[in-house]
């Protein structure tokens, strides 16, 4: 979860900024980690995909 860390940082580094479509794009990047590691159906899309 290091890498989900990280990402919460950069987000509340890119609000604190002003910078909303960076924060947005870094939300989104957080809820496809989120998603990676705990949803199954999704992990399991990801793998036939790549």
């Amino acid at each position: 979860m290091p890498f989900l860390a990280l990402l919460f940082a950069l987000f509340v580094f890119a609000l604190y900024k002003g910078e909303s479509s960076s924060a947005l794009a870094i939300l989104i990047m957080m809820v496809a980690a989120l998603f990676a590691t705990y949803h199954k159906p999704f992990r399991d899309s990801l793998r036939e995909f790549f």
